[in-house]
This record gives C-alpha cells, structure tokens and sequence, in this order.
C-alpha cells in the first residue's frame, strides 16, 4: 500500500484529493537517493532527513535553476517538498547561478519575510528559470534566503541561518494556492510580508501579485493544476529512508489520472475542518513540511514533561488510538482519519 495526497491548484475553487490504493512498493536507493527512471513530470521524493542532518520524516527532491533565459544552470538536491507553502525558496549559499533581483518603483530591491511555524525565512525575492524533471523551464521569482541580506526587520525574529541549521537546501511550496500571499499582499503592506530595502532600511511594503512569490507548477504549461505526493508505507517500527514520488498535474497525462478519490474543497485560505474530540478546527490543513501530526492538547494525553528532547510530544504510558474526521468546506465530503500515538 502506497498513501497518495493529490493537490488541485484552481484559485476559483481549491480542492485536494486523498485516495490510498495498491501500488509496487520501493525501498530507499543505497548510494545516491534521488537516481532512478522517472517520467518527464515525476520528481524524485525521497522521506529521510534530506542528507543535511535535519529532522526526522523530510521528504525532499532535487531541481534545476537557471540564469532566466539561458543555458547557465545548476541542480540543486535536498529540497523540502511542501504542501503547506507556497512557492521555490533557496538558501543563497547554494545557488551558483545569476539571478534577477525584482525591485520597486524606486529601484529598492524587494525583500521577504515568509512566515513558518518555528522559524522565518528572510531575503531578496528575486526571479529564476525553473525546472521540475523534465518539464519546460518556468521563469518565476523565488525567495534566496539570506539572514545577512539588508537589516532584517525586527518583524522578521528567527530568520533561518543557513542550509545545514535548516536541515535542507530550500522549500519547494506546492501547496494549494499559487502565490504564497496573493491580492492581500499587493492591496496592502499591513501583513509585513514583502520589504522595499531602501536607504532607510527595509520597509513593508505592497507588491503586485506577479512578482511574488509564485509556485513553479502552476507555470507549467501542461501540467499546471496540482501534483500528486505518493509516498511508501513504512512499517510500524519506522525506517531510515523511503523513496517516493511528486507527480506533476492531475488528469493531464496517462500517469496522473486520479481515479476513485474524494474532493475535498478548501476554502480560500486551503483550509478546511477536522473534528476530533467533540471540537471543530477550521483552520486544518495537509502539511508535509512538517515532519508529525499536530493538533490541540488533549486530557488524556500526558507529555514528555521530564524529557527536553522531546518536549511538546506526547508520552503515554501504552499505545493510544484516536480517530479525527476530515469536511471539506462545502460540508458535505468527509473522511474519517484514525492514527496511533505511543510513548
């Protein structure tokens, strides 16, 4: 059995696909994880800790970059695949290649400060050529993370550092929206999201919603209405490494049909509702960015208190299970999710 988490990208009505079905099963390579034979639209994904020392359950890919509009281009592994974000991110230390830097009316380059949930990432939005698997190159702007670009803004506390304190090289957001602010961000600076870095240092600013931060897929020109993350399953005891795939489109091509599935519709944040415990959360959404299951605390559930490295898990004293159901936001598709926490 293979879990498959399929995302629908469409501004108008976002939805995301869940389906599990039987499929050939792949342990993780032995030397380099990302080769083997993939499609023109399949990316490699391969669930470990990205090669950087990171956490536990990264799942992480390899893409190119390129100078916009030639030929000088570079690969870059060890990739976050995040379907809780939106857009290409790279840490500055690992791109080689020229970029363009996108600028305001005044010549001032513009900055970001993208929010996460333990930690920023700050620096210059700037445009690249990119390239997933053997699609046409896309020409976007992207995040070059970079603590050092500018002043970073007292707004922006915790940026990330670097590639090896991150635990991976950049974030690939292919979550359900296109870009990761949007009309909000382009009708006004209030968010503290998008910098103009002046003279006078870096100041919130507006940015129209073409020079930001975009996700790559939906520039294809084919395979541009989500992506299918499938993924092993792993046996209870845990693995070291799995390795899986991101599908690009679905129901464009003869290995992206998605078949039986239920649609969930998102709202327009892509969010959508989880009961679990007698409680309505309507801000839930699908995150493979982060590496566990994160939900309010619960009674009955005792945590790590006496251990610091793990604080904030749980530790019962036996094997617990739960079942939490999944609506989509037009309340009528539903699913029930059942999960095991143990010490």
């Amino acid at each position: 059995m293979r879990s498959l988490l399929l995302i629908f990208i469409n501004l108008s009505m976002t939805s995301f696909l869940l389906s599990c079905g039987s499929h050939g099963g792949s342990d993780s390579p032995t030397y380099n994880p990302y080769s083997g034979t993939f499609d023109a639209n399949v990316m490699p994904v391969v669930v470990g800790d990205c090669g950087k020392d990171g956490y536990a359950n990264e799942p992480c890919t390899i893409l190119k970059i390129c100078t916009p509009g030639t030929t000088q281009c570079q690969t870059i592994d060890n990739i976050l695949v995040d379907t809780g974000s939106y857009g290409l991110r790279l840490f500055s230390s690992q791109i080689k290649v020229r970029l363009n830097q996108i600028t305001d009316s005044s010549s001032n380059p513009i900055a970001e400060c993208a929010q996460f949930g333990t930690s920023n990432t700050w620096g210059p939005i700037q445009t690249a050529d990119v390239i997933l698997s053997g699609e046409p190159a896309v020409t976007v702007p992207i995040q070059v993370i970079d603590s050092t670009f500018q002043n970073v803004p007292a707004s922006c506390d915790s940026p990330d550092l670097s590639a090896a304190a991150a635990g991976y090289n950049g974030i690939l957001g292919v979550g359900l929206l296109v870009q990761d602010c949007g009309p909000d961000c382009a009708a006004s600076a209030a968010s503290k999201i998008y910098f103009s870095c002046g003279a006078g240092g870096c100041k919130a600013t507006i940015l129209s919603v073409d020079k930001q931060v975009t996700n790559p897929v939906s520039k294809l020109p084919v395979d541009n209405n989500g992506v299918i993350l499938d993924l092993p399953a792993v046996p209870d005891e845990g693995k070291a490494s799995v390795l899986g795939t991101l599908t690009l489109g679905i129901g464009t091509s003869a290995n992206n049909a998605p078949g039986t599935v239920k649609v969930f519709a998102a709202n327009l944040a892509g969010n959508f509702k989880t009961e679990f415990q007698n409680h309505d959360y309507q801000s839930s959404f699908i995150d493979s960015g982060s590496n566990g299951l994160f939900f309010p605390a619960t009674s009955d559930l005792p945590l790590c208190s006496n251990d610091t490295s793990h604080a904030g898990f749980y530790c019962p004293p036996s094997q617990q299970s739960y079942t939490g159901t999944q609506t989509g936001s037009d309340g009528v598709t539903k699913i029930d999710i059942s999960f095991h926490i143990t010490n």
